[in-house]
């Protein structure tokens, strides 16, 4: 429930159990993927060709629509500096490792990587979505910096 979430984690679980992640997918049927830290070995550009041998990385949320895999990097921000209760802290790797290790194992459908901000108020909580795109998940210079699609979706407590 909205009252005993206190982690990432707890969120992410209270998310899925109220159909939050479904809203933002335009899905009925979600499957729950893999999460945790995870490995992969490929070879990456950035600039020039590089090889990844056996790198580590954690991957908070994953989901699997019919035609989608949808990756999540989430944050439980305190206040910050500007007040927004946003974080500033997501790093371009957080995403191009998961895009890099999805598109290793599916080929067929479409990856998508998400950025979440949970910002948790007294009576509700808010998922704040970025979505962010490489156009190549072999090449980290393809990231585009420009969000492909950003949105809150709010849950509030019961009374």
């Amino acid at each position: 429930s909205l009252n005993n979430s206190n982690t990432e984690r707890e969120f992410l679980h209270l998310a899925y159990n109220c159909g939050v992640f479904n809203q933002l997918l335009g899905s009925k049927k979600l499957s729950l993927g893999t999460s945790g830290k995870l490995y992969v070995n490929a070879i990456a550009n950035y600039f020039k060709p590089i090889e990844l041998q056996t790198v580590q990385f954690e991957l908070d949320w994953s989901l699997e629509t019919k035609d989608t895999i949808a990756l999540f990097e989430a944050k439980l921000p305190t206040t910050n500096k500007s007040n927004t209760n946003k974080t500033s802290e997501f790093v371009i790797f957080q995403a191009f490792y998961p895009i890099l290790y999805a598109s290793q194992i599916n080929h067929s459908k479409k990856i998508r990587f998400f950025f979440l901000d949970i910002i948790r108020y007294t009576s509700k909580v808010d998922f704040h979505f970025i979505e962010i795109d490489f156009k190549n998940p072999m090449d980290l210079q393809s990231f585009n910096n420009i969000p492909q699609y950003s949105t809150t979706i709010r849950m509030k407590k019961n009374k």
